[in-house]
């Protein structure tokens, strides 16, 4: 189901309203901690992520407003990625594995994010609302251990919590299929260029097969097909 422009912009509007306010959540969490969350340079959890079609289409309406040789670099990484092996998943879960361990396509030389205004709910999540995993780089504070990080809950993460919904509602009333998940630089190029050269279409620009994993507040197809718009059992946040 397509969205006219108008309505395109109001789902915009809504997810803006949710990366603002893990932005939000983002700088409490620094000012609790009283350092840093992210060491410059730093790309422990920038692997290729998912996230699903909405987030993608948000990215790829902003690409354009990138400088033009940061809009290029974009571009090649991306043609980069969707033309390495393996380009099909064979169902024994080893293509995931694979694909989710790359670098993002979408950091630039020194490991700084080209698209850090509209990058995704998981993105902005690691380390704020979930856990920092062992090996973050990020400055150990009083009361953390190397296995135990600072990470953020209370009303400001219920907060979020009710503005994801509100996103996910209006979603599902509007156009249900573009909550569907799949590998975000494939979708992403995908809604750059609909016409995309066969040679880069495959796997990597498949959506809505993968589990929920770390989302899931979105929905997927078996949802859609079989069991209506069920509401997630637990948040991913907190």
């Amino acid at each position: 189901m397509a969205l006219n422009a108008e309505t395109m912009q109001q789902a915009f509007g809504l997810l803006a309203r949710v990366y603002g306010q893990q932005d939000w959540i983002a700088t409490l969490l620094e000012f609790y901690r009283g350092a840093s969350l992210c060491t410059r340079g730093c790309d422990t959890y920038c692997r290729t992520f998912r996230c699903s079609d909405i987030e993608a289409k948000y990215v790829a309406h902003n690409i354009p407003n990138l400088p033009k040789n940061q809009k290029g670099k974009v571009i090649r990484q991306l043609e980069g990625w969707l033309l390495q092996e393996p380009k099909e998943d064979i169902g024994d879960g080893r293509f995931y594995h694979l694909v989710v361990s790359e670098r993002c396509p979408f950091l630039n030389d020194d490991n700084r994010c080209l698209i850090y205004p509209w990058r995704p709910v998981n993105c902005r999540a690691w380390g704020i609302t979930r856990p920092a995993a062992p090996g973050c780089k990020r400055p150990i504070v009083e009361g953390e251990t190397e296995s135990r990080r600072m990470f953020m809950k209370g009303p400001e993460v219920k907060m979020l919590e009710a503005m994801l919904k509100n996103f996910v509602d209006f979603m599902k009333s509007q156009a249900p299929s573009l909550l569907l998940v799949g590998y975000a630089p494939g979708m992403v190029y995908k809604n750059l260029y609909p016409e995309m050269d066969p040679r880069l279409a495959g796997a990597r620009t498949s959506m809505g097969m993968l589990k929920d994993g770390m989302t899931p507040w979105l929905i997927t197809y078996k949802d859609i097909k079989k069991k209506g718009y069920k509401e997630p059992k637990e948040s991913h946040i907190g």
